[in-house]
């Protein structure tokens, strides 16, 4: 706090002891406040430490801008992923589609059914129930592992849909 470690190793040690100790919240602001300062690079080691500090925090809002710094520094579609995940979690179903979307088109996640069928929820939750049909369809047909999950939420969708329709 008063600056007294200034060594990039020892902010480093200082920032995993703050997440040892289960002070995820410590450890981001102290990392974050090292990187914007330049005392330490914002190179994809230290981004990915500052992810899993606000991830762990429940910083959902920062950890999705630091997300967006990592997915720019990545050739495939997993920080997108991750970044749907987080949205999912603050209820924010557009965001949801669109970080799958891109998660998608960039490739190179496993199990890709995961995306489809976070795509799905998200278009469920959107009362967008043609899309989320392809969408946990979608899953079903490439991941015969997420096939009872996708076919789980492809009966709900069909349920809500029944209900919406006979409350018109």
């Amino acid at each position: 706090k008063r600056g007294l470690v200034s060594e990039p190793a020892r902010l480093l040690n200082l920032v995993r002891l703050n997440l040892f100790l289960d002070l995820p919240y410590e450890a981001g602001k102290l990392l974050e406040t090292e990187i914007a300062s330049g005392r330490l690079s914002a190179e994809r080691e230290h981004l990915e430490l500052l992810l899993s500090a606000w991830t762990a925090a429940r910083e959902f809002s920062r950890a999705i801008g630091v997300i967006d710094d990592l997915a720019a520094l990545s050739e495939d579609g997993g920080y997108d992923l991750q970044k749907a995940r987080l949205l999912a979690e603050q209820a924010d179903w557009a965001g949801v589609v669109d970080a799958t979307e891109r998660a998608l088109a960039q490739g190179g996640i496993e199990p890709i059914s995961d995306a489809w069928i976070l795509k799905g929820m998200a278009h469920a939750e959107l009362a967008q129930y043609d899309p989320a049909l392809a969408a946990f369809s979608e899953a079903a047909r490439i991941d015969e592992a997420a096939r009872e999950n996708a076919q789980a939420w492809m009966d709900y969708v069909n349920d809500r849909r029944r209900v919406a329709a006979t409350h018109r």
